[in-house]
């Protein structure tokens, strides 16, 4: 995920819309990396893996700031 962002508080926003991943820290040991995800898209026909897609990048769009506003200073900070 991009910087900031935190794969379980995404979870939880995306399963409001039937959206549903594994965050990556339930993979390893430390559980160190919060902005790690998998997929698991095995047996859905096409439309749905379009549509789960599309909202995740919906949800993490809205969330990411601009570049410009980061190196400006002034992008809210995502906790």
């Amino acid at each position: 995920l991009p910087p900031l962002h935190d794969a379980g508080e995404l979870l939880a926003r995306t399963r409001a819309e039937k959206v549903l991943f594994v965050p990556g820290r339930f993979f390893e040991v430390s559980h160190s990396h919060s902005g790690e995800l998998r997929l698991s898209f095995a047996g859905l026909p096409p439309e749905k893996i379009r549509r789960g897609l599309a909202v995740l990048g919906r949800i993490i769009g809205a969330q990411t700031p601009l570049s410009s506003e980061v190196e400006r200073g002034g992008a809210p900070a995502l906790v």
